[in-house]
C-alpha cells in the first residue's frame, strides 16, 4: 500500500477531479461550446459539479468560443458560498428561479402530465414549497375520490365534466371543466395546456402565463408573454438513451409511447415557443416552418391540437408546400375547430384545390367556408370574391 507523506491540497483534488469530467464529456462540451447551457437546480450536490465542470472546460479547454452558463436554483437552502463566488465570471449568470414561484398565493394549476404534476408535488412535500399552490392532476379529475379530495382538502370545486363531453377537444376537457368551476376574480386557474374557448362558460379569457396559461374573468386577462430564454430543441439533441412510457392524445386515442423522458420535460418550453413564434408566420416562412416541423417530432400530442395544426397548415401553404398543408387543415376540420378556423381551413383548402387545378373540390371548400361564416368581415369579402372568380 502506497502512503502519501501529505494530503493532497483540495483545490488540487477538485482540478484533477474536474480535469477527468471534460475528458469523459468533452464530445458533449465541444458541442455546447459557443452555446448555451441552462443548470436547473444548480446550487444542489449534482449542480456542484455539473456548474464547476463546465466552467473548468471554458478556462482550460475551450478553444475559442465558451460555454455561456446559466445556473436556476429556488436557493430553499440559501446560495452555497462555492456557488457565490463564481458569480463574477462573464461566462456565468446566476438567478433565483422556481417554476410555481411566480403563480400568485393559493393558486390552482392544472396540469396534465404525470411530469407537470409529480415535479411541483416533490417540491411542495419534500421542500416545503410553495404549499398554497393546489396542484390538480388532470389525469384523475372525475374519478368520485379524487374530486372529493379535492373539495375536502384544497376547496376546488368538482369539475362537471359531462356538461362538456363533445363540446370540446377531449385533451383540453378536464381544464375546461376545472375553469369553469373555479375561476372567479382575484382567482384565475393556470394550467399547462389553455382550456378549449368553446367550452368556457362567458366571462371568461385565456391567455399567456408565461410557459403556463391562466383562465380568468376578462378584466384580468392580459399576458405573461415572459418565458425562460431556452432553446428546447437543443435541450432535445442532448436527450440521453433513457426512455419511459408515457400517455399521449393522440388521434387514436391515449395511447402510450416510448420516448426520452426529456420529451416530457421540455414540453411547457415547446409550447412557449409555439407561442413566441406564431405571429411570424407571414414574414419568416421558412425559419418558422422549422420551428413547427421540430414541435412536432418533439410532441406527439400536437397530432390532435387543433391550433398547432391549423398554424402547421398555414405556414406550409405560405411555403408552397401544398401537400402537408392541405393535410394539416384537413386535420383542423376533424378536431372539430371553432367557426374561425373552420372557415380559414376551409379557405385555404379551397385555394389549395384551385392550385393544383380541382375545380370541384375548390368549389366545395369555397362553399363550406361560406357557410360557417365564422372570419372577421374583410376576411369574409375576401373569399366572397375568390369564390366568385
Amino acid at each position: 500500500m502506497q502512503h502519501l507523506s501529505k494530503p493532497i491540497p483540495l483545490a488540487q483534488l477538485l482540478d484533477e477531479d474536474l480535469s477527468q469530467v471534460c475528458d469523459d464529456l468533452k464530445q458533449e462540451f465541444g458541442q455546447m461550446s459557443g452555446g448555451r447551457l441552462l443548470i436547473t437546480g444548480g446550487a444542489g450536490f449534482l449542480g456542484y459539479y455539473l456548474v464547476q465542470a463546465a466552467l473548468h472546460w471554458n478556462s482550460t479547454r475551450a478553444a475559442g468560443a465558451k460555454i455561456d452558463v446559466t445556473v436556476w436554483d429556488n436557493y430553499v437552502r440559501g446560495a452555497p458560498e462555492w456557488l457565490k463566488a463564481l458569480g463574477n465570471r462573464p461566462d456565468l449568470t446566476l438567478k433565483q428561479q422556481d417554476l410555481i414561484q411566480p403563480l400568485p398565493k393559493d393558486a390552482i394549476y392544472v396540469a396534465n402530465t404525470d411530469d407537470g404534476a409529480v415535479i411541483p408535488m416533490y417540491l411542495q412535500r419534500v421542500q416545503d414549497v410553495r404549499k398554497d399552490v393546489k396542484i390538480v392532476h388532470g389525469e384523475f379529475v372525475g374519478l368520485d375520490w379524487y374530486d372529493r379530495r379535492l373539495e375536502r382538502d384544497y376547496g376546488v370545486k368538482p369539475a362537471q365534466l359531462q356538461e362538456l363531453l363533445g363540446k370540446v377537444s377531449p385533451q383540453l376537457l378536464t381544464v375546461t371543466a376545472i375553469a369553469n368551476a373555479n375561476v372567479a376574480p382575484g382567482k384565475p386557474v393556470f394550467s399547462e395546456r389553455p382550456p378549449d374557448p368553446r367550452g368556457l362558460r362567458p366571462g371568461l379569457s385565456q391567455s399567456a402565463a408565461g410557459v403556463l396559461w391562466k383562465t380568468s374573468v376578462d378584466a384580468e386577462a392580459a399576458p405573461d408573454l415572459t418565458v425562460p430564454r431556452v432553446d428546447p430543441f437543443a435541450i432535445a439533441r442532448q436527450r440521453r438513451r433513457a426512455r419511459g412510457i408515457f400517455m399521449r392524445h393522440t388521434a387514436k386515442g391515449m395511447v402510450a409511447m416510448f420516448e426520452p423522458y426529456e420529451n416530457r420535460l421540455i414540453g411547457l418550453l415547446v409550447q412557449a415557443k409555439l407561442r413566441e413564434t406564431e405571429p411570424f408566420i407571414g414574414t419568416k416562412g421558412p425559419q418558422v416552418l422549422e420551428i413547427f416541423l421540430g414541435a412536432r417530432n418533439l410532441d406527439p400530442s400536437l397530432e390532435v391540437d387543433a391550433v398547432f395544426q391549423y398554424d402547421f397548415g398555414l405556414s406550409n401553404y405560405l411555403n408552397n408546400r401544398y401537400a402537408p398543408a392541405k393535410e394539416a387543415f384537413e386535420r383542423v376540420l376533424e378536431l372539430e375547430p371553432m367557426p374561425a378556423r373552420g372557415t380559414m381551413s376551409h379557405f385555404y383548402l379551397a385555394e389549395i384545390a384551385r392550385a393544383m387545378r380541382l375545380p370541384e373540390e375548390a368549389k366545395k371548400h369555397y362553399d363550406r367556408a361560406l357557410e360557417i361564416n365564422g372570419a372577421e368581415p374583410m376576411m369574409m369579402k375576401r373569399i366572397r370574391i375568390q369564390a366568385a372568380q
